[in-house]
């Protein structure tokens, strides 16, 4: 299983976990005024869904270890995908989790190299400022990841072409993650909300390796800037 599907996988299982739960449980909106900071205050919030947005990968040194073996570079932008959610209070804190994973392609003539990375874990907010139709908080996401990069050399000329000569490489590479952020949370629907988040990914991970025997080489890590937006089912109440 490649890691978007891993990746997926545990989007999946948060959404199971954390937000049907919350969903479950939630309560109907009391009577009281949205405008009313005090039941702003008391208010609780939760939900989930599907999440994508883009990393700003910092791949220079590994597309220049690509280019010396005759691979063309790989881009240094990457989108992806993946699901979560949580729940918590308007104005205090919240926690749930989620996962996302993407990958990235170059080729030059039969050699072509993909880069495919995911990560998630368990998300901490605490709720700043809220109003009737927004919300701002800031938080962190403790977890972790992995990272493939698959070398195609050539393409096979047959079935026992591909069996003689094997014309593909994959290297595997786990990580601890962290990804402190900040997120704007608007409120579209009583049952809807878009949230907009922007945070740093910080990765501390082995080297890579094949097949059990390490092969250190770039990049040293996979910190990125990124930016994700959920769309959210659920609400406050």
């Amino acid at each position: 299983m490649n890691v978007l599907l891993r990746t997926l996988a545990m989007a999946l299982l948060v959404l199971t976990l954390v937000v049907v739960p919350t969903m479950a449980q939630e309560e109907p909106p009391e009577t009281a005024s949205e405008s009313d900071p005090i039941a702003l205050e008391d208010m609780g919030i939760g939900g989930g869904g599907p999440l994508g947005g883009w990393m700003a990968l910092d791949v220079a040194e590994l597309n220049a270890a690509l280019e010396d073996a005759g691979y063309a570079p790989l881009p240094e932008g990457m989108l992806f995908m993946g699901g979560g959610g949580g729940g918590g209070l308007l104005q205090g804190f919240r926690f749930g989790g989620y996962g996302a994973g993407g990958d990235v392609r170059s080729a030059a003539g039969e050699k072509s190299a993909t880069l495919s990375i995911g990560y998630g874990g368990f998300w901490l907010s605490y709720g700043l400022v809220s109003a009737a139709r927004y919300d701002l908080s800031a938080g962190l996401m403790i977890g972790g990841g992995g990272a493939t990069l698959k070398l195609t050399d050539r393409q096979p000329a047959s079935f026992e072409d591909a069996l003689g000569q094997p014309a593909n490489t994959v290297l595997d590479r786990g990580f601890f993650a962290l990804r402190p952020d900040a997120n704007v949370g608007l409120q579209i629907l009583p049952w809807m909300s878009l949230n907009v988040s922007g945070g740093y990914l910080l990765t501390f991970g082995d080297d890579w390796s094949h097949q059990g025997t390490a092969l250190p080489g770039p990049p040293a890590s996979f910190n990125a800037w990124t930016i994700q937006v959920m769309l959210q089912f659920g609400g406050r109440g």
